[in-house]
């Protein structure tokens, strides 16, 4: 077989086998364009109606169903006579939006991680019309909370998952503002409720309706009213409202998220999508978090190692209290120091980590074996409960970490060997 190979100034080869030409291109391929970091991608859509938009349907959302939660109290009043509400029925109708959010949180959670926010939103402001709606056909107090329960339920999904679309869909350095504007859904739906319920509850009607065996009365009317501010909530959310572009692209489907990317970016300044010039995202974790994170178990297990090789010496007493103080120390340094020594000191800081194995050494030598576990368990609660308080206002972690040193002073000390200990009297265990 005849092969001849040519190269014009182009840089095409042209080869010629069997008096057939192919042009193999060389230096045309072009180069994919790198993944962008997500935040950097959100900054391209630019910051304009859309962002606001989503504030303010965020904060009709939370308003829509915090007012919905709220009103049982009003229609547990309105609807004493009716229903014939006593003490009991009154407190336990009062009380299910407490158990709609104990029960539901997790699920609307787990599915807005798994089926989308928006699509998670949609579900749960219908469920919370369909539960208001339902309430006003109550012919019997057990069957208004059944109706309150589930509005409950579906209300308390609203109320989460707007705050996760609203901050993966807002820029970073606007994004704390932007929730803490949503909370004003929150505080202000109350007041609603009231504007509201003041009027409605003023008329005076009652039709009877034959086929249901019941007065259509003002608390009824009430009801359907808050389902109707949930129904237009669904409207404007289902208009106006695009699903995290964030989302999709945890999932893996960049194609996607990239399209709500240039949706918002095509709101937010007037032109079109294709205008976008952002990439599909990047959503992984860079390296050195993996590096920073075995670096801080190698340092905390190194400072536990050292703990008990001097606790022997020191007891558990002041161990605990200087840890916390030189938790306290570099918490001081951190303001103070370049880049470098600050995250040293910051990671030094968390030192105090240690000190949680004492603290459970203390709960099993001063509580008795039958509710040992208990405590331990207790303790171990209370403490998970505390760090997640003060995870999110790391900033007073000097204030934490003096103060766990001053209460660290109030802890039994160590006796310092055991003929220390009282040992019982052979006379008292003989009559004993």
């Amino acid at each position: 077989m005849a092969e001849n190979n040519k190269m014009d100034k182009n840089g095409t080869v042209c080869c010629e086998i069997n008096n057939e030409i192919i042009e193999i291109k060389n230096n045309v391929q072009k180069e994919k364009p790198e993944a962008m970091v997500f935040e950097d991608a959100l900054i391209l859509t630019g910051f304009g109606k859309y962002n606001y938009r989503l504030l303010i349907l965020s904060i009709y959302t939370l308003l829509a169903a915090i007012a919905e939660v709220f009103s049982v109290g009003i229609i547990v009043t309105s609807s004493q006579c009716d229903l014939e509400l006593g003490v009991f029925e009154k407190g336990i109708i009062s009380s299910v939006p407490i158990l709609g959010v104990i029960a539901s949180a997790h699920f609307w959670g787990y599915l807005a991680d798994t089926r989308g926010r928006l699509y998670t939103l949609n579900v749960t402001i219908l469920g919370t019309v369909a539960g208001a709606f339902l309430a006003s056909f109550a012919n019997h107090w057990a069957f208004l909370t059944f109706a309150k329960f589930m509005s409950s339920i579906f209300a308390c999904g609203s109320n989460s998952v707007i705050y996760t679309l609203l901050g993966e869909s807002t820029q970073q350095t606007r994004r704390s503002r932007f929730l803490l504007f949503a909370t004003t859904g929150v505080m202000f739906s109350q007041g609603i409720i009231c504007a509201v319920a003041y009027p409605a509850l003023k008329l005076n009607f009652a039709y009877y309706i034959p086929f249901l065996g019941f007065y259509y009365r003002p608390w009824r009317l009430l009801n359907q009213i808050i389902a109707l501010l949930s129904l237009i909530n669904f409207i404007l959310i289902k208009c106006y409202i695009f699903e995290s572009p964030k989302f999709y692209i945890s999932k893996g489907e960049h194609d996607m998220g990239l399209g709500m990317l240039r949706r918002i970016y095509s709101v937010n300044s007037s032109k079109n999508v294709e205008d976008y010039t952002g990439t599909a995202c990047n959503d992984s974790i860079a390296d050195f978090t993996f590096i920073g994170i075995t670096g801080f178990s190698t340092f905390i297990t190194l400072v536990s190692v050292f703990c008990v090789i001097t606790i022997k010496y020191t007891g558990k007493k002041w161990t605990y209290v200087g840890i916390h103080l030189l938790s306290a120390a570099l918490a001081v340094i951190i303001d103070y120091a370049s880049l470098g020594l600050g995250v040293t000191a910051f990671v030094g800081m968390l030192c105090n980590t240690v000190c949680m194995g004492i603290t459970t050494s203390y709960a099993v030598e001063l509580f008795p074996t039958y509710m040992r576990a208990m405590a331990v368990g207790l303790s171990m609660m209370v403490g998970r409960a505390v760090s997640f308080i003060f995870f999110n206002i790391i900033g007073v972690q000097l204030l934490t970490n003096c103060t766990g040193a001053v209460l660290g002073i109030f802890l039994p000390s160590d006796p310092k060997s055991t003929s220390d200990l009282k040992q019982p009297d052979n006379n008292s265990e003989q009559q004993t």
